[in-house]
């Protein structure tokens, strides 16, 4: 299918807007072609209005890419419109219109259009004078004289009111046919004009049916590949889906269109949950750069509103990565390395080594066979995580449930809770299928024997029971953390800052979370999204402290102290650049600073201040 440009205005309760859409292809050096949406909106009366006039001065110059949020901000603006009592300056609006397209091209140092362009004029076509008619003619020779007549002008009679309309729904036929011969008008340009469309619309209610038929003036070919949709929340509640389109063509004709809404959720799961290595993640784009998925947007299966999608050159904030994003977009796989420096690696939650070093980032990527998306993968060249291997078998494990399992539970807080052992707790990422761990439904009698092949298969020293679905590596990194668990009912028994400590506990790359005093956990819970783990992974080496926060199971404002915990060394000697294992944390409540700032000015304690 051709590039298309398309442009279009409106009237609603008498007041006109003009809107136009533009879709262009460019091509960058040896890059391959790519398609890019842009649009332009404006209002009419005797005046010419933009959305967002105040804010964003592009919008009323020139067209810009669409994307969400500009879609947003034209709704808005379409939906605040107040009817004017001046009449409508259709030379004006026709005229800005045109502008914004010619400086559209001029900005990417084209002057001409190499695809297809539209105005889309929807009006209620009244005219001051009969000579108004002639003048909005010779504007649209003149304007589209200078792109070499290509423009293509799709004009929509809004008809109400008991008004009659014959003239005007005449005149606007003559707009969209670009009809200069009944004005007496000389064309500007020696190539024919591209009729367009002329319909007319009955009430507003109607308008979006109407002007949605607008790309058949271009009378163009389809092709008959299957299409893609960038993910969006889906009205009846299902949260984010993707579609998934292919036109039904017989003989060369469009009998249909077949498609399917697919979990975005689940599309991406391995993308979302992929944790090979402490200090690497992985990525997917679309091939106009557009970020799809990526640790910094929060979990598909969590979220229910509508993503505004923007240029991945807003989530790989460094200097130089518009080489890699070059690259990434123009092959259909390779790899490259990227030099960044400590004042640069300051992404917040996404900074694979600390500051004060500079770092390596290699970008891995490969195009998904017959699909617009780009699967990327980042790593820290220095760094690599294997998990724990070979760790003995936990002599007894026991599995955060204990609504199913009780083990002399009691209210920790408002938390069903042991006081006797830790829990552990296993996040959808330890999961081979993330997506079907968090939405697979549960009875009591079901998820009971669900625990129990979990408690089973990790408590397995002859590995002769069946994996219930989790990754390969988390049985070991059980098994590893499950060594702090006597130390923790130790500390319990004899620590003198019990009475500040709300709970201890310690989590691994691969989603295992085990915690004291045992208690169940919500199973969306994510320990590696949760700030505590992402400044301590940031800062390894350094005793991390959050700022306070309001304890979700009742222990008031608490803070939590985290570090980084290394893979064991001979000699216990570590350095920053070890590999990072876990992260173990505690929370404290804020009683405890008040007991340091008393220990540390005790005059604060005397009654004269």
């Amino acid at each position: 299918m051709k590039p298309m440009h398309a442009s279009s205005s409106m009237e609603i309760d008498g007041c006109k807007h003009n809107s136009e859409c533009t879709v262009t292809k460019h091509e960058d050096g040896d890059a391959s072609a790519k398609r890019q949406i842009s649009v332009g909106l404006i209002g009419v009366s005797n005046t010419i209005g933009h959305p967002r006039d105040d804010e964003d001065p592009c919008v009323s110059n020139k067209l810009v890419p669409f994307t969400l949020e500009v879609k947003y901000y034209f709704e808005k603006f379409i939906t605040e419109a107040v009817k004017q009592d001046a009449p409508t300056n259709h030379s004006l609006g026709l005229e800005t219109a045109f502008r914004m397209i010619r400086s559209t091209l001029q900005e990417h140092e084209n002057q001409t259009i190499k695809e297809d362009a539209m105005i889309m004029y929807i009006s209620r076509g009244l005219l001051t004078s009969l000579t108004d008619a002639k003048d909005v003619m010779e504007v649209i020779a003149v304007e589209n004289g200078k792109l070499g007549n290509k423009v293509v002008i799709n004009t929509y009679a809004v008809i109400g009111d008991g008004k009659p309309v014959m003239f005007e729904k005449s005149f606007l036929e003559n707009v969209a046919n670009q009809n200069f011969e009944k004005y007496d008008v000389q064309s500007r340009h020696p190539l024919p004009v591209r009729p367009g469309q002329s319909l007319s619309v009955n009430t507003t209610d109607s308008l979006s049916t109407t002007v949605g038929t607008f790309f058949q003036a271009f009378n163009r070919s389809i092709e008959d590949r299957p299409r893609f949709s960038l993910p969006y929340a889906d009205q009846t509640g299902a949260g984010l889906v993707m579609s998934i389109s292919q036109p039904c063509l017989h003989q060369g004709k469009v009998l249909g269109v077949a498609g399917v809404d697919l979990h975005f959720g689940e599309m991406v799961e391995d993308i979302t949950y992929f944790q090979q290595e402490v200090f690497a993640y992985a990525f997917l784009l679309d091939q106009h750069g557009y970020m799809v998925m990526h640790p910094s947007l929060s979990r598909p299966i969590f979220t229910k509103y509508q993503p505004m999608h923007t240029d991945v050159s807003h989530f790989e904030n460094y200097e130089g990565f518009e080489r890699v994003k070059h690259m990434i977009l123009s092959a259909t796989e390779g790899r490259t390395s990227l030099t960044v420096h400590a004042k640069e690696n300051t992404q917040s939650n996404l900074s694979l080594l600390p500051d004060g070093k500079t770092v390596i980032y290699r970008y891995l990527w490969k195009r998904i066979e017959n699909t617009p998306f780009i699967l990327v993968l980042k790593v820290a060249v220095d760094s690599e995580y294997s998990g724990v291997t070979n760790a003995p078998v936990p002599n007894s494990l026991l599995y955060h449930r204990l609504d199913l399992i009780p083990h002399n539970t009691c209210m920790h807080l408002k938390q069903l809770a042991t006081l006797e052992a830790s829990t552990v707790f296993l996040s959808a990422s330890a999961f081979t299928s993330p997506f079907e761990h968090l939405n697979k439904p549960e009875n009591k009698k079901d998820a009971k024997e669900v625990v129990q092949s979990y408690v089973a298969y990790l408590g397995d020293d002859t590995k002769l029971i069946a994996n219930p679905g989790l990754k390969p590596e988390v049985r070991d990194d059980v098994a590893a953390v499950s060594r702090i668990n006597s130390q923790w009912l130790q500390q319990f028994k004899k620590s003198k800052l019990n009475d500040y400590i709300v709970r201890r506990y310690v989590a691994t790359p691969s989603g295992v979370f085990r915690l004291f005093p045992g208690g169940l956990i919500e199973k969306k819970f994510d320990p590696t999204k949760r700030p505590w783990y992402e400044r301590a992974i940031e800062n390894p080496g350094s005793v991390v402290l959050t700022e306070p926060y309001l304890d979700v199971y009742g222990a008031g404002y608490i803070a939590t102290i985290s570090h980084t915990v290394y893979e064991g060394r001979p000699g216990g000697k570590h350095s920053s650049s070890d590999r990072i294992v876990a992260v173990m944390g505690i929370d404290i409540t804020m009683r405890y600073f008040y007991k340091l700032l008393r220990e540390a000015m005790p005059h604060c304690e005397d009654k004269n201040i």
